[in-house]
């Protein structure tokens, strides 16, 4: 009975290894699929504040322009 408890300790546990290398698995899947969405994400963005900053710029160049034409 000992050995038969023995077997059963052993197959279970392999059993939950094998389940919980299964799930971390899984796990890593979808991590790197937010991970790469994270990082698409993240360049859009930045690509919108630069976008945003030259507008400001273009925006601030052409109205100091005006100014010194204005008060010359």
């Amino acid at each position: 009975s000992v050995k038969k408890a023995n077997d059963v300790a052993l197959n279970t546990t392999e059993d939950l290894v094998l389940e919980t290398l299964n799930i971390v698995d899984q796990w890593q899947k979808v991590t790197d699929k937010a991970l790469k969405g994270g990082v698409k994400l993240l360049d859009n963005q930045q690509d919108l504040i630069l976008s945003a900053l030259e507008t400001y710029k273009d925006h601030f160049v052409k109205g100091s322009k005006r100014l010194r034409k204005v008060f010359a």
